[in-house]
């Protein structure tokens, strides 16, 4: 499958203008856009990035490449080269806590995470609870980076990318005991080092189930990496493996071809 690439760098240019959009957030039932956020522990500084794009657009094409160049935000600019820095990438849909009956199945949040896929179930017991928690800590940290940036999400102004720097005590903070690498401390490691690439899980809501008991559905879509140098992207998984007994059946038949070409000669 040809794989397409999305380029964000003229949607970058336009954060340091200082433009009337904000990060679509999620909230009152709407499709919630997808952010990065860079933690510099050290230095008690975050970032944070409106990826452009949504989370029903991610579910539509989750096999889209992705890159963003944030060395052109001057809101990057004292981040660069610093190694020692966390970032994560997430979005939601607050209508996971809507009835199940019918809904789509893209309901629900997306996040790359540094530990294990045990640790993300265990974080999602239930489709109606814990669940809603996590969407909840996702979208509250998209209303905080809009807030430190002093422009609120109206429902109108999520068409352009806008970044914000929030400092320890200021809203927006990513070390913020309610957001940080914890996904608001529900025992989910959102983050990891600049450098590390990390998998990006979809967890959604199970049709099937009609408790809203069971566990939300997990898929790794892809991974996201980001560099010291600001390059930042997304390469979706690959497409449906061929299962081993295919690859043994064709490794049969090339061995049955060399056979019959020693015969012939």
């Amino acid at each position: 499958m040809k794989i397409k690439t999305l380029v964000a760098a003229m949607a970058l240019a336009a954060v340091s203008t200082g433009s009337n959009a904000a990060i679509v957030n999620g909230s009152s039932q709407v499709d919630g856009e997808f952010y990065v956020t860079v933690f510099d522990e050290a230095g008690q500084q975050s970032y944070a990035l409106d990826l452009g794009f949504t989370f029903n657009e991610m579910a539509a094409d989750t096999s889209l490449a992705r890159s963003y160049d944030l060395s052109t935000d001057t809101n990057f600019a004292g981040f660069m080269n610093n190694t020692n820095l966390r970032y994560t990438v997430t979005g939601a849909n607050t209508q996971v806590g809507s009835s199940r009956a019918g809904t789509p199945t893209n309901l629900g949040f997306m996040t790359t995470t540094s530990g294990p896929e045990s640790a993300l179930v265990g974080a999602t017991p239930n489709q109606g609870t814990a669940a809603n928690g996590i969407v909840a800590s996702i979208t509250d940290m998209a209303q905080s980076s809009n807030a430190s940036t002093g422009i609120a999400y109206s429902g109108t102004n999520g068409d352009v990318n806008l970044s914000n720097i929030a400092l320890i005590g200021e809203i927006g903070y990513y070390g913020d005991a309610s957001w940080g690498d914890t996904l608001g401390n529900r025992g989910v490691v959102a983050s990891d080092l600049v450098g590390n690439e990390m998998n990006m899980y979809w967890a959604r809501v199970d049709q099937a189930d009609t408790t809203g008991l069971a566990p939300l559905l997990l898929d790794v879509i892809g991974n996201w990496n980001l560099t010291s140098t600001g390059q930042l992207s997304y390469a979706g998984v690959s497409a449906v493996p061929v299962p081993a007994a295919v690859w043994l059946f064709g490794s049969g038949l090339i061995g049955l071809a060399g056979i019959a070409r020693r015969k012939q000669a």
